[in-house]
């Protein structure tokens, strides 16, 4: 029993490990870009894994099999949800920007560019929109032509988190 416990302990301290190895990437090698420092740290997980199984099988005769399809499983949730988490702080509105150019097969103004994105509105627009999203969330609050973070705990918060993960992972964003 206490080499099960040993053994699913070990696949959740890996889990957390690959986090504060995509960190330490961006310190040791800042010129990695951001989905070559996910995928090798993912795939540096899993090698780490097999190494642990090979070790676990060959030194604890009472690991199931079950025990390892699970803590595997496991692993790769894990490293999904990683994932869709490094893809938010990394990707999120410059992906889509991206994939609005992408339609045109010549240059364009920015202007065209953001309409594209927005479905035919301008930059003020699409501000205004999220903006209105942010207003409603009661995240910001807006008097006149100014906007402010009202009293709420929580969008400063999340705005400090935010701005803090993006430092962490060194990723750089021009409103930092």
């Amino acid at each position: 029993m206490s080499e099960l416990i040993y053994f699913y302990s070990f696949t959740l301290v890996l889990a957390l490990t690959i986090i504060l190895c995509l960190l330490l990437l961006g310190y040791i090698n800042p010129c990695i870009t951001l989905q070559n420092r996910y995928m090798f740290v993912s795939i540096a997980g899993l090698i780490g894994w097999v190494f642990f199984v090979y070790y676990s099988i060959s030194h604890f005769y009472t690991i199931r099999l079950v025990d390892i399809i699970s803590t595997t499983m496991f692993l790769l949730a894990s490293i999904l949800a990683i994932g869709v988490f490094w893809s938010l702080i990394c990707w999120g509105f410059t992906t889509s920007l991206l994939v609005a150019l992408s339609c045109f097969h010549y240059p364009i103004s920015a202007d065209l560019w953001y309409s594209s994105y927005s479905s035919g509105s301008t930059i003020t627009d699409f501000t205004n929109d999220r903006l209105s999203i942010l207003i409603r969330l009661g995240l910001v609050a807006r008097s006149s032509d100014d906007i402010l973070i009202p009293g709420s705990i929580f969008a400063k918060v999340l705005s400090f988190t935010y701005r803090s993960l993006l430092r962490i992972y060194r990723i750089n964003q021009s409103f930092i």
